[in-house]
């Protein structure tokens, strides 16, 4: 479950980037490869369109901001050996996730707001089923103890 949702968040990521791209930040030598002036008035159009802000380079900005904490905490938690709960934390982070972008993508708040919120309370609870178990584990005397010393 875990490496297919990190798979799924590859996927996403690079989706928005490539969505993002502005054509105006690129070197002439890029018309090349399609990157002309009809390509650039189609993008100043898209952003006036969605009232001076590109949702596309806000969405990945926001990716960037939060996949890597947040896939460190759910894969730590995993790596603890919480078991189906890590799944289970991975599955609705994605899930929120997916929502953020859409409700982002169609300025559906506070639905945007909500997704987001509850994707960092999934991030949270994943970081207190990791901790609970470490802790668990040390008072039980499993694993190595002096790395929290």
């Amino acid at each position: 479950t875990a490496t297919v949702c990190n798979l799924i968040f590859f996927i996403m990521y690079n989706q928005a980037l490539i969505k993002a791209m502005n054509p105006n930040d690129h070197p002439a030598e890029d018309s090349k490869l399609g990157v002309n002036e009809e390509v650039k008035a189609a993008f100043q159009k898209r952003v006036a369109d969605q009232g001076g802000v590109d949702r596309w380079t806000r969405i990945n900005s926001n990716q960037i901001e939060n996949f890597p904490l947040a896939l460190f905490v759910l894969w730590a938690a995993l790596i603890s050996g919480v078991g189906i709960k890590a799944a289970y934390c991975f599955g609705s982070y994605l899930t929120l996730r997916v929502l953020f972008s859409i409700f982002y993508l169609y300025s559906l708040q506070p639905w945007r707001s909500i997704a987001f919120l509850l994707s960092i309370m999934v991030v949270l609870t994943a970081a207190g089923f990791g901790i609970s178990q470490a802790r668990a584990d040390s008072m039980a005397g499993i694993g190595n103890s002096t790395v929290l010393e």
